[in-house]
């Protein structure tokens, strides 16, 4: 009889583990095509923009979309993470009536705050563009841009709201695409009628407009999940709840924030703006690293957060080792150009004058791919509702990495600006995958994860060695990047480091991207254990 329930229990682990598995790549899949699609549109954008009107224009335009998303942080107030794990959770516990509450709060709060925003910068547009940037030029376009800011605010949460459900496409469709396309499209029709500066920013705004609406008829017609039933008042507790989670991911985004941005301002302060040009060329290219892992994680915190309400800690942590493995083998062939071919990849996407950031591109890439390792950390942390520590832990990182920039800065110019990087990061996430570990003993280091690691490791050291034999040219790359992932694959696959989990997860991904991979699936089957 104990064996049979045994038996049971596993089957149910089992069972959960697949449907977990099956969410998450369904999910990341949509999200890294979106992304990848979303970058590549706004890469057109800031292209057409510098291009076609004045480098003082372009600079407004920079300055005004960046102070836009400075206040676009501080608006939503960490709901935009808070609410889509709160969703998941009370899913979870099939609680329909806080799930309501919950969203009304959200909506509630982060409207109120984004409007009192937009007013503030509209009635202070004035004094910002003059006294803090010296360019009147500038109040016109941010009284534009505040005025958008409760609807893209709303567009936030719509998505975040889907997300609580595992739904992702909407964050595709509006985030990654609808705004996107519509300010690219109108940017053409702007620069095609020799129409003003200005109307570039009026069609910002627009496309933010248009995308708003947008999202509301499809939440109309799609979303019959929110019943209105019953909710007179959404009550104090609640917002409590709400807000409490919430308050610590937005001090948390700000800190890391302030992280990105201490490098750039503090080389600007030390140094001049040609420095600071190279240190975010390579920054530029060392931000593909984590692209799959921020993929991942966009749908990982409801999924996980469903199964952490219904007490299946076991089930998060596979899915956790399942996917840092996973996420590893996705992003080990960019670590593999960046890091050891800085000069020629710097060279070919800038120009000459930019491999004097080589060195510092591959300081940052280990620390991007160190982060990448250790997997989800960060936001399993957010699913065990552990938001305080996550503050503390950025915290710590920005302290470090301003204390660290002030003495390396000065002795070593963009290197030291890297290693700042690199050792404040590093710092932030092994605190944070030791406090994971101790609440929770979730890691990602098992044996199957651990022989990929030392795999590429060797290999990457014996392709270097090549490559100091042979002068490499860019047509070289490709090449190069087959002879390793071949190599690499064959290696991973003879000595089992794949599993049936393993398997389980390239039948999803066979199903729901409609790729043939059964002759991938029956050689990796051969050399499993």
């Amino acid at each position: 009889m104990s064996d049979s329930n045994t038996l049971k229990k596993e089957n149910s682990e089992k069972n959960v583990l697949t449907l977990s598995l099956q969410k998450m790549a369904t999910g990341s899949f949509l999200i890294l095509i979106g992304t990848i699609l979303g970058i590549f549109f706004s890469f057109l954008q800031r292209t057409l923009i510098a291009r076609f009107f004045t480098q003082s224009e372009y600079g407004i335009f920079s300055i005004a979309i960046v102070i836009f998303n400075f206040i676009v942080v501080f608006s939503i107030l960490g709901l935009n993470e808070g609410i889509a794990r709160q969703i998941a959770y009370f899913r979870g516990k099939n609680e329909k009536k806080t799930i309501t509450e919950m969203i009304i709060s959200s909506f509630s709060i982060a409207m109120i705050s984004s409007i009192l925003f937009s007013v503030l910068i509209f009635l202070l547009s004035e004094k910002i563009s003059i006294l803090f940037f010296n360019e009147p030029g500038l109040s016109e376009p941010l009284k534009i841009i505040a005025v958008s800011i409760p609807f893209y605010i709303f567009i936030h949460l719509i998505t975040s709201v889907f997300r609580g459900y595992n739904n992702v496409k909407p964050k595709i469709y509006f985030l990654d695409l609808s705004i996107r396309v519509i300010f690219l499209l109108l940017i053409l029709g702007v620069i095609l009628l020799n129409i003003p500066f200005l109307l570039v920013i009026y069609s910002y705004f627009l496309s933010i407009i248009i995308t708003f609406i947008i999202s509301v008829f499809y939440s109309l017609k799609v979303s019959s999940t929110i019943s209105m039933k019953g909710i007179r008042l959404v009550s104090p507790s609640t917002i409590k709840t709400l807000m409490t989670f919430s308050i610590p991911l937005l001090l948390t985004t700000l800190l890391n924030s302030i992280m990105v941005w201490t490098d750039t301002l503090m080389l600007g302060y030390f140094d001049n703006s040609q420095i600071v040009g190279l240190y975010n060329g390579a920054t530029n290219l060392a931000h593909f690293i984590p692209i799959g892992l921020t993929s991942v994680a966009f749908i990982f915190v409801p999924i996980a957060s469903e199964l952490y309400s219904k007490h299946r800690n076991h089930e998060i942590g596979r899915t956790y080792q399942i996917t840092a493995k996973w996420i590893f083998l996705l992003t080990i062939p960019i670590f593999f150009i960046l890091f050891l071919f800085p000069e020629t990849v710097t060279k070919t996407v800038y120009g000459a004058e930019y491999v004097a950031s080589s060195l510092s591109l591959q300081i940052l890439c280990i620390g991007f791919m160190f982060h990448t390792s250790l997997g989800l950390n960060g936001m399993t942390l957010i699913v065990f509702g552990k938001t305080n520590f996550l503050l503390v832990s950025s915290l710590i990182g920005v302290c470090a990495n301003i204390v660290l920039n002030i003495f390396l800065i000065p002795l070593l110019g963009i290197v030291g600006a890297a290693l700042a990087s690199l050792l404040s990061y590093s710092m932030v996430n092994l605190l944070r995958s030791l406090y994971l570990y101790k609440i929770s003993k979730i890691h990602p280091f098992t044996r199957g994860y651990i022989k990929p690691i030392l795999i590429a490791g060797i290999l990457m050291g014996f392709i270097y060695y090549l490559t100091t034999i042979i002068a490499i040219k860019i047509w070289m790359l490709p090449l190069l990047l087959l002879l390793f992932l071949f190599l690499f694959f064959m290696i991973v696959l003879v000595t089992s480091s794949l599993d049936k989990d393993d398997v389980s997860l390239l039948y999803i991904i066979e199903k729901k991207s409609g790729l043939k991979l059964t002759k991938v699936i029956t050689i990796v089957e051969k050399y499993i254990h």
